[in-house]
């Protein structure tokens, strides 16, 4: 350990000299408050982030065991830490003002630290543990051409990184006011969570809360004057005790099959967002804090081309030509109807007890046919969505909330029906019902009996590459990640929210490859991975051990599931009886 004017004396002394001189900053400095650990140097200016750790006792914030004892209570405190942190140093490095074309920008701009999104997540940038509070960043340290330039180096690591950390940990009493609101705030979302399960709903929409967004790519609450906050309708009206909160009225969706019907711009599709974020909490002021939906719940689309392995689609999809068994269906390029029955049954197969479909988004074949296409083709293989809602709900016990816009089919299949006007739910079950009477559709659902949801035996062909057989991964974006050579395409996975959980599902392919062996479903290796990250931390990520960066978001199992069924190498074994 050496004193902090060590790390100040060592920038000033290789100031100017080879960039590989940045390899005497390793080890770890004691700035009284807090203990800066120099993990890993980056080699060269082009190379990823050098690894850095601030290590400091909670109780110096102010922060009580109780605080972080419990671990939900924990994730919610780590995630509040890590906000104030990254806001900090994106503020010292000045992300909001352009830099003038003839100075340099501030030195801060070198600290690396993703800022968390709208939702409450477990992040490898913050933990807590041992009594010792914990973040980690990445740090491109700053070069002229090859060279060092430690007075940039040193203004950054030994003002404004202090500078950061004594925001993050302050202790003011508006301080200790937010971080009691932000641990309220997740006691009362994970009380109405329970209350889901209780009460035999899917969803739970608080009135008041505000569903619509600045843009289709922006998840942050949209600010204009006159955004309509969501009112329940009365016959879809519950009221929940909250511990913080109290009592909180909002629109309660039961179980089974649910349609939301409206016109074009006044809400579906901002609803059906809503419901499928609703999986995590939220932050204060994002307008969605007490919209909750059940954990399980996995939105379904199209994926045109898309690689299916050995999924039995045979409940919506029959014999194919050239396909002799569609009960084992592979194929590295799907369509539009068999890419989205693949989706189901692996929803299915991963305990999925919510789906969530938007007509938008949907092959059209695979959604409904009209009596006059079913007359003129009798016998194509595909058995419509419409046909087999009821056999999911009755038979499986999974629910379906849809956005439907022009297939009127579902409305008789539909345990009720929610219309949005201008943002506005209302209550059209009794109108569907009077609808469906007046005009009936000669055209019957299908109730033949589909083979039950087996779970495949999983076997992965990894690629390896390298002395130790630990394949590079890449992140293009949310939408995407390359394992080795093996690109996966995540555009699909709308669930995903930020480019952490990217990032980590890279890496959780390692601990998944190691259960993947043929012998365990896909469950079982999405559960074993999980319970890997439950015993040892987000962390556990890490490919350097001992050296674990930030920048990792831990996603759903079912997200796991999602990059695993769209691995080229997959294989599958025998189906498990």
């Amino acid at each position: 350990m050496f004193p902090r004017e060590v790390l100040r004396q060592t920038l000033l002394r290789i100031d100017g000299r080879p960039y590989g001189a940045y390899r005497d900053l390793t080890g770890a400095y004691d700035f009284g408050r807090f203990r800066l650990h120099v993990d890993w140097v980056q080699p060269d200016p082009y190379a990823p982030p050098s690894r850095l750790r601030v290590r400091a006792p909670v109780l110096a914030a102010g922060i009580r065991p109780v605080q972080w004892a419990d671990p939900g209570r924990r994730t919610a405190l780590e995630d509040l830490l890590l906000r104030r942190f990254a806001a900090a140093i994106h503020r010292a490095a000045g992300e909001t003002a352009a830099a003038s074309p003839d100075r340099q920008p501030p030195p801060a701009v070198c600290l690396e630290v993703e800022r968390p999104g709208q939702q409450i997540l477990q992040r490898s940038g913050c933990s807590i543990s041992g009594g010792l509070v914990e973040f980690r960043f990445g740090c491109a340290l700053p070069a002229r051409g090859r060279l060092v330039q430690g007075m940039r180096t040193a203004a950054a690591l030994d003002v404004a990184l202090p500078e950061a950390v004594a925001f993050a940990l302050r202790s003011r009493p508006e301080d200790l006011i937010e971080r009691t609101a932000h641990l309220e705030l997740h006691e009362d979302q994970q009380v109405l969570r329970r209350t889901l399960e209780e009460r035999g709903w899917v969803a739970f929409l608080a009135d008041g809360s505000l569903l619509p967004r600045e843009s289709g790519r922006s998840d942050l609450p949209l600010r204009a004057r006159g955004a309509v906050r969501l009112s329940a309708p009365t016959t879809l009206a519950a009221t929940v005790e909250l511990p913080h909160r109290g009592p909180v009225r909002g629109m309660a969706i039961p179980e089974g099959v649910t349609a939301i019907v409206g016109g074009a711009y006044h809400g579906k599709s901002t609803l059906l967002g809503a419901l499928a974020l609703g999986v995590y909490d939220h932050i204060a002021g994002d307008g969605r804090e007490l919209c909750v939906t059940r954990a399980d719940a996995v939105k379904v689309v199209a994926e045109d081309g898309r690689p299916v392995t050995g999924v039995d689609i045979s409940a919506f999809v029959g014999p194919l030509p050239g396909v002799l068994d569609t009960r084992s269906f592979s194929t590295n390029a799907a369509s539009g109807s068999t890419s989205q029955a693949a989706a189901i049954r692996e929803a299915l197969e991963m305990g999925a007890r919510l789906l969530l479909l938007d007509e938008d988004q949907s092959a059209a074949n695979f959604m409904t046919r009209d009596r006059r296409m079913r007359r003129l083709v009798p016998d194509d293989p595909v058995i419509p969505l419409v046909d087999r809602l009821r056999w999911l709900w009755e038979v499986e016990r999974v629910s379906t909330i849809m956005v439907v816009g022009g297939a009127g089919a579902f409305l008789e299949v539909s345990d009720r029906v929610i219309r949005m006007t201008n943002y506005l739910p209302t209550d059209a079950g009794e109108q569907a019902r009077s609808i469906c009477a007046e005009l009936p559709d000669d055209v019957r659902p299908v109730w033949t009996q589909p083979t039950k949801v087996r779970p495949r035996l999983l076997r992965v062909d990894a690629p390896r590459t390298g002395a130790r057989d630990m394949p590079r991964v890449r992140i293009r974006d949310r939408d995407g990640l390359v394992y080795g050579e093996t690109p996966v395409d995540l555009h699909a996975c709308s669930q995903l929210v930020e480019v952490g959980q990217v990032r980590a599902l890279g890496e959780m392919l390692r601990l998944a490859f190691r259960y993947a062996d043929g012998r365990r479903s896909l469950e079982e290796v999405a559960r074993a991975v999980g319970a890997e990250i439950d015993r040892g931390g987000i962390e556990v990520l890490s490919p350097w051990p001992g050296s674990a960066p930030g920048g990792y978001t831990r996603p759903r199992g079912l997200e796991l599931a999602c990059v695993l069924n769209r691995f080229p190498g997959l294989a599958i074994g025998p189906s498990a009886e």
